[in-house]
């Protein structure tokens, strides 16, 4: 099977995401070759469309989707009915479900998404947009 290789990131120039291949050039800078936008609509002309990107932003398609459809990105923040928030970081060789919680986080391991059940799982926000996610604090009630 075929796995799509794909990135984020957010523009330094206006804050949009974008969607496509990354690289960096000689000097050091970071750009996504833009494919797509944020409504899965590809962009215009593939050989003009290099955007410089934040590099802390850019994140990879891990290659699963949520229960919802959406694809799953490094920096994602996931929840599972009333279970508390994860985030998705690349740790030890895959893509994994880390704990926000700090009980969590020293109970629970850090299980691989591709073996996870991630149809159960659904993308809450990301690292960037929404830090106030990764607070210790951040808990739902249980249902």
């Amino acid at each position: 099977m075929k796995r799509k290789i794909e990135f984020r990131g957010r523009r330094v120039d206006n804050g949009a995401w974008v969607y496509g291949y990354y690289w960096t050039n000689e000097v050091g800078n970071h750009f996504i070759k833009v494919i797509r936008d944020n409504n899965d609509n590809f962009v215009g002309n593939p050989t003009t469309n290099d955007f410089e990107v934040i590099p802390e932003t850019v994140g990879q398609y891990i290659g699963v989707k949520d229960k919802n459809g959406i694809e799953i990105c490094d920096g994602d923040i996931l929840e599972r009915g009333g279970f508390w928030g994860w985030y998705v970081a690349y740790e030890d060789g895959g893509f994994r479900k880390m704990p926000i919680n700090m009980v969590q986080r020293i109970n629970w391991e850090h299980s691989l998404l591709e073996q996870d059940t991630v149809y159960y799982w659904e993308i809450i926000g990301n690292i960037h947009d929404n830090p106030e996610l990764m607070e210790d604090t951040y808990e739902k009630p249980m249902l």
